[in-house]
């Protein structure tokens, strides 16, 4: 299964990685040739709607920075675009789910609220699997803290192409 085919509104289970690899970020990206960086995505970024006024779009981020944008509602941008991220950018985000162990988190954090949004993140992992974590609420600091910083960033590319 592609990552691409991954962020599909009826979400099939997501291969995931049995456990936590001892592989370096650094590894990490050695291990992918230089094709699967420019033509494999490594990392989708996904917000769902809410009762609200909650962003929604999905962003597929390639090693090299590129980001295959859809935004739907609710954000600066609308529609699909390609946006670019600095590949140092999404070098920082691998090596922070790979230091807080993101191949062993649990699939789901939710507080069992109806109205809120989820987010999920979908990492390639060292071995070529992917892992998909959903976030509605309750995750570990960390988790919440590398969402908020990817968030962060793709609103910034997005703000500064419309």
């Amino acid at each position: 299964m592609s990552l691409l085919n991954s962020c599909s509104t009826a979400r099939p289970d997501a291969p995931t990685a049995n456990a936590t690899s001892n592989a370096t970020p650094a590894v990490v990206t050695a291990q992918l040739t230089a094709d699967q960086q420019t033509t494999e995505p490594v990392l989708l970024f996904e917000k769902t709607p809410c009762f609200g006024p909650c962003p929604v779009y999905k962003a597929t981020i390639y090693a090299d920075g590129r980001v295959q944008y859809e935004g739907e509602q609710n954000v600066p941008l609308i529609g699909k675009h390609t946006l670019r991220l600095p590949a140092d950018t999404v070098t920082y985000i691998r090596r922070q789910a790979e230091s807080m162990g993101f191949g062993s988190l649990r699939s789901a954090y939710s507080q069992n609220v109806t109205d809120l949004p989820s987010t999920y993140l979908t990492l390639r992992q060292p071995d070529g699997s992917l892992k998909e974590v959903r976030v509605e609420g309750g995750a570990p600091a960390e988790l919440e803290k590398l969402l908020a910083y990817i968030h962060r960033h793709i609103k910034q590319i997005a703000v500064a192409k419309n």
